[in-house]
């Protein structure tokens, strides 16, 4: 961890004083004061662009009440809703640009997902390997592979009769180039949190990929796992 790293939330600490927290404040509710929003949350952070559908299903929750936690997360400025089609998907403010939204829905589509982690983990795998691998038809895998194709993820090569699926630098590229912004959202989220009340957020671990953030009143403190380069986690996906 780097000085600059670790004086983030000093920094802040200097910047927002907080000697005598008000009575009123120490009896507040923060917004991440939910285990379960906080868990919503640091999922959009490293999977951006997931639908209430699959927030439910990884978070373990209802339907609705993932609704409800994101409601209230667009309404407090912290989550921005995506549209595309019928479907809709939702990712942090500031994390990802409007224009990255498309492919990052597509990562983290449960269907394209797992055959994107396929060509990931075992590059050079034919559409027939693909098939047997995932347990799909070749139907299905083709027409997967076709969207992942168009979206820059892969590349076939062809090999005789075949095609081989290799992923693309598309992704490592851009985890590389989106360090600068790692940073800055870094700096935002903490400002930005920092607005909640409290004592101010102070980041206790610090990695490339996600930051631990401890937040909340004096008497009801909590920590937070932020992603903060999501081309990172989905790399390591």
């Amino acid at each position: 961890m780097s000085q600059t790293s670790e004086g983030i939330g000093k920094a802040l600490a200097t910047a927002i004083k907080d000697d005598a927290v008000p009575a009123r404040e120490r009896r507040g509710t923060h917004i991440f004061q939910n285990s379960r929003r906080r868990e919503i949350f640091t999922l959009l952070t490293t999977s951006p662009c997931l639908g209430t559908s699959e927030l439910a299903a990884r978070c373990g929750l209802a339907k609705n009440s993932v609704e409800w936690h994101i409601k209230t997360l667009i309404v407090s400025g912290y989550v921005v809703r995506h549209d595309a089609g019928r479907a809709c998907a939702y990712y942090p403010e500031g994390l990802i640009s409007h224009d990255r939204a498309i492919m990052f829905g597509i990562i983290n589509t449960p269907r394209l997902g797992s055959l994107f982690r396929l060509a990931v983990t075992s590059p050079g795998l034919s559409q027939s390997e693909m098939a047997r691998s995932a347990g799909k038809s070749r139907q299905w895998v083709a027409r997967g592979l076709g969207v992942l194709e168009s979206a820059g993820l892969l590349n076939a090569v062809a090999d005789g009769s075949n095609s081989r699926y290799y992923p693309t630098r598309l992704l490592p590229d851009m985890a590389e180039e989106f360090y600068g912004h790692s940073r800055e959202f870094t700096e935002y989220i903490i400002r930005r949190l920092a607005k909640e009340g409290g004592s101010p957020p102070t980041v206790t671990k610090k990695g490339l990929d996600r930051v631990l953030v401890e937040m909340g009143y004096q008497t009801r403190r909590f920590s937070m796992e932020i992603g903060i380069n999501p081309y990172l986690t989905c790399l390591g996906c």
